[in-house]
């Protein structure tokens, strides 16, 4: 049985964060919104000055993330991805930096972003 191009692609991504202990930065907040008459969740981060948009049924399983439990289980997902909704926001707000492992250090991290922002600033120039 051949797997899509997709599948293929979020099985990888999965991968690659499935055994990760992640939680919300503590200097990220949410609030519960209505958009176009659904429910959604707005993630800020108030060092960073990021907003993300996220469904609401995304977004309460983000909020349970802990940092305890790995991805795999703390989303009932597996070996398996979850679904691509939740997956993509997962991995956005991962690559935003909004989601952190504590076995990495915080500090460090977030003045990793901030040289690598600032070299490739000066790299346009």
């Amino acid at each position: 049985m051949s797997v899509a191009p997709d599948d293929t692609v979020a099985a990888q991504a999965w991968q690659g964060v499935a055994d990760r202990r992640l939680r919300l930065r503590d200097t990220v907040s949410a609030t519960p919104l209505s958009f176009r008459g659904q429910p959604w969740y707005l993630f800020e981060d108030g060092l960073e000055r990021q907003q993300f948009r996220v469904r609401a049924h995304v977004a309460e399983r983000l909020l349970a993330l802990d940092g305890q439990a790995r991805l795999a289980v703390a989303l009932d997902s597996g070996d398996t991805p979850p679904p691509a909704e939740l997956l993509s926001a997962l991995l956005q707000l991962h690559a935003a930096g909004l989601l952190v492992d504590d076995t990495v250090q915080e500090p460090e991290r977030v003045l990793e972003r901030r040289i690598d922002a600032t070299v490739r600033i000066e790299h346009q120039v």
